[in-house]
């Protein structure tokens, strides 16, 4: 059954047989609610043309309705300039100012991150490797491998293409402290507790 085609025929008065009997009564409620509502307003909470012309004067005696300034000639002008305008101009500039936000919000973090050998993330570890760059590749790698040792973590060293890495197998479950330095160096150990990172050198 239809619960909101039960609701509208209840409120018709058109209960249906086999409806939700919280549906019914809801309906009923609302309907009785209606039916008392009044046609119109009491007499004593009408208001006719000179009640409405003397609250209007009182409250600009008390200073209440203030009139608003006028506009500039210039205001004026380039206001109407500015409704003449086919109004595709104005989602050109509204998009313009929609995408200086996007980038802008995205630089942001980005700028967060501060230099290349504070942002080492390049893409994540497809072949188990995390592959990070930085402008001294050799000591970027040896920084994250005494990291490691100062953890009790035994990184053994490698070069290979260019690129200088460091294989490491962490103990599980990882303690804290070790997942917030590697957290902080921009890698994280695979499944199995195995670590391994490669350096390049970044591009200027």
């Amino acid at each position: 059954m239809n619960d909101d085609l039960d609701w509208a025929e209840a409120l018709a008065g058109r209960a249906r047989p086999g409806a939700d009997p919280a549906t019914l009564q809801e309906a009923a409620l609302l309907r009785d609610a209606a039916r008392r509502w009044p046609a119109a307003l009491p007499a004593d909470l009408q208001l006719n043309a000179s009640d409405a012309s003397a609250l209007l004067q009182r409250a600009r005696a008390e200073g209440l309705l203030q009139a608003r300034p006028g506009w500039c000639p210039g205001c004026a002008a380039r206001w109407r300039a500015l409704r003449a305008r086919p109004f595709w101009l104005g989602l050109g500039g509204g998009g313009l100012v929609l995408a200086s936000v996007l980038v802008a919000l995205m630089v942001m973090p980005m700028r967060s991150l501060g230099p290349a050998d504070e942002a080492p993330v390049l893409r994540a570890p497809a072949d188990g490797v995390w592959l990070l760059r930085a402008a001294d590749p050799q000591a970027r790698r040896d920084g994250l491998a005494d990291a490691l040792a100062a953890q009790g973590v035994v990184a053994r060293r490698y070069e290979r293409l260019g690129r200088f890495g460091l294989d490491a197998d962490l103990p599980l479950p990882v303690p804290a402290p070790l997942r917030a330095q590697l957290r902080r160096d921009g890698v994280a150990p695979a499944a199995d507790g195995s670590l391994r990172v490669e350096v390049e050198r970044s591009t200027p």
